[in-house]
């Protein structure tokens, strides 16, 4: 599927998904200006086709005590076997991402962990079980994680999230039952499930499920819920930017930031603390293209950016790490 091949009815259907995946099959017909019947054949047409990867919330893991760890591995003799093997391995343990690359690393993942000493744990395995196949690691915190819209793909000129950092108040942590952990788990894997679906699994009545969803939305644990689209059937590529940042104030941190809501196929940016500073997705058609992007970005902070990765996607798989740590 090329570009061409989305009309503006299928743009306003994946825009109305993009920020409210929990949004009413009604409400995103008359939105897109189409009957519940033809956006329902619309709707499994893309899911079927990859266009739609996932449903899923946007979390405040501090409130659940929980920090995620970023990973970037450097590894030799690194063949299909191995990677299959390396696969398996962060299936086992609360991995919620990982990325295969090209570029000054091979494999970057997140693992979500209550503290340091569970992270070092999980990091000792896989220097058991993977260290001859590892020549360099690096490893990093994420502090903030913002989910950016695709307007260059709906043909908007700019939008972006508002800026809003994390502070210790909005990351006091609350204390979750078992239910409200499943309720969590299980819209992970589909954040489209209704009350009814949810509670047939959890053996609730859905106004008990529906109480519990708008509880843990009201306390800020659930943020909103996102619609992850896959844009390579689009005719775009994927590049990771892992930037190395000199002065890294509030200020500085602030300006960079706004600088990056308000550039087009930037889709996804992280700060965090370590071996670098902040993570930049690039959405590209070419890498020419993505070139161009990054060498305005590179100008215009050039005297703050102290060096940088680039590293282009070829394989990435999204993992639920509530099914091993909530046990479903």
């Amino acid at each position: 599927m090329s570009t061409s091949r989305l009309d503006e009815k299928g743009k306003k259907i994946l825009k109305g998904l993009r920020f409210n995946a929990r949004i009413s099959l009604t409400q995103l017909a008359k939105n897109a200006g189409i009957s519940k019947e033809t956006l329902n054949y619309r709707l499994r047409s893309m899911e079927e086709k990859g266009l739609i990867s996932r449903y899923f919330p946007e979390l405040n893991v501090y409130k659940m005590g929980l920090t995620i760890f970023r990973v970037a591995l450097k590894l030799k003799n690194i063949d299909e076997e191995l990677e299959n093997r390396f696969e398996e391995y962060l299936s086992t343990i609360p991995t919620i991402w990982v990325g295969y690359l090209y570029g000054e690393w091979d494999i970057l993942f997140g693992v979500m962990v209550h503290n340091p000493l569970e992270f070092d744990k999980y990091i000792n395995e896989i220097m058991q079980k993977f260290g001859q196949h590892i020549s360099e690691k690096a490893i990093g915190i994420q502090i903030n994680d913002f989910f950016l819209d695709y307007d260059y793909i709906y043909g908007k000129s700019l939008r972006r999230n508002s800026l809003q950092l994390y502070d210790n108040e909005a990351c006091s942590v609350i204390t979750l039952d078992s239910k409200d952990k499943k309720i969590i788990a299980l819209l992970y894997n589909n954040a489209r499930q209704s009350y009814f679906e949810i509670s047939k699994q959890l053996s609730m009545s859905p106004e008990t499920v529906k109480r519990r969803i708008k509880a843990l939305e009201n306390s800020g644990i659930i943020k909103r819920y996102l619609t992850s689209i896959n844009r390579m059937p689009l005719g775009y590529k994927k590049y990771k930017v892992l930037l190395y940042v000199n002065n890294f104030s509030l200020k500085n941190k602030k300006d960079l930031l706004n600088y990056c809501f308000n550039t087009p196929n930037i889709t996804h940016v992280t700060t965090t603390t370590g071996s670098w500073d902040l993570e930049i997705d690039y959405d590209a058609t070419t890498l020419t293209e993505f070139h161009t992007l990054f060498r305005q970005l590179r100008n215009r902070f050039s005297s703050q950016i102290t060096d940088y990765s680039v590293l282009a996607n070829y394989k990435y798989q999204y993992i639920n790490p509530f099914e091993s740590r909530f046990r479903l």
